[in-house]
């Protein structure tokens, strides 16, 4: 786990260059040795379930060897508290444009800062080609409400997933909203703590990947092979 304790520039812009500078880091080693993947998760996301591997998210190969990154959207539309990226030079070429965004789109606004950059760049059709949406309960999903809890809408918390994200919390009480969860993660209890053959996440997550290569044998489409993209699966975290 890297964890970020400094601000590197300002406003949230740090995130985006954090990520960056790890993933230089990695490249500038031995091929053999290098992390494969990373996982971002904002300072506001409690883990819930440890049994959950992280190696269950990324996409199988070699089907989708041409996919560098799993994003999440809300109802606002991009949520990066919580993302995977490959670490190759793809990833080193599009932090570097998200961070330089401003600089040469200064008439963008950017409502939600390096949020909203990264969502521009990855809706162009440069970077998109090589994204791909996922369902927000798989690791970034919210708090689900007490009477929603048995039936989350698809935004929400399931009992037995990865970890949930308090983002937003305008009226200040996130810290008594994390602080009931994080004591529920503490006790390490069923239904919350559950080998992930019993809370059914891989069963959803391989019916989804079928479906997206089913979808894409109907239109034709192929991955691009890279040969700077490794076939592991070792995901590390950055925070």
């Amino acid at each position: 786990m890297f964890v970020l304790r400094e601000r590197l520039l300002s406003g949230l812009w740090s995130k985006p260059a954090f990520i960056l500078s790890i993933v230089l880091q990695e490249l500038a080693k031995a091929e053999d040795e290098r992390l494969k993947w990373l996982l971002w998760i904002d300072a506001d996301i409690v883990v819930m379930n440890p049994q959950i591997s992280l190696d269950i998210f990324i996409p199988p190969n070699p089907d989708f060897n041409d996919v560098n990154m799993l994003v999440t959207n809300d109802r606002h539309g991009l949520n990066n508290g919580c993302f995977l990226i490959r670490v190759n030079s793809w990833a080193v070429k599009l932090l570097s444009a998200v961070i330089a965004f401003h600089t040469f789109k200064p008439e963008v606004e950017l409502k939600y800062s390096e949020q909203s950059a990264l969502e521009e760049m990855i809706e162009d059709s440069y970077w998109r080609k090589s994204v791909v949406h996922v369902p927000q309960y798989w690791f970034n999903a919210y708090p689900a409400s007490a009477k929603e809890i048995t039936k989350p809408r698809p935004h929400e918390f399931r009992q037995g997933g990865l970890q949930i994200h308090f983002a937003g919390n305008r009226d200040g009480k996130r810290p008594e909203r994390m602080e009931t969860w994080m004591d529920l993660a503490e006790q390490q209890i069923t239904p919350y703590n559950a080998p992930v053959e019993q809370v059914g996440l891989l069963d959803d997550i391989r019916d989804f990947w079928a479906k997206l290569l089913e979808n894409r044998k109907k239109k034709g489409s192929r991955p691009v092979q890279d040969p700077q993209k490794g076939n592991d699966s070792h995901v590390d975290v950055t925070h």
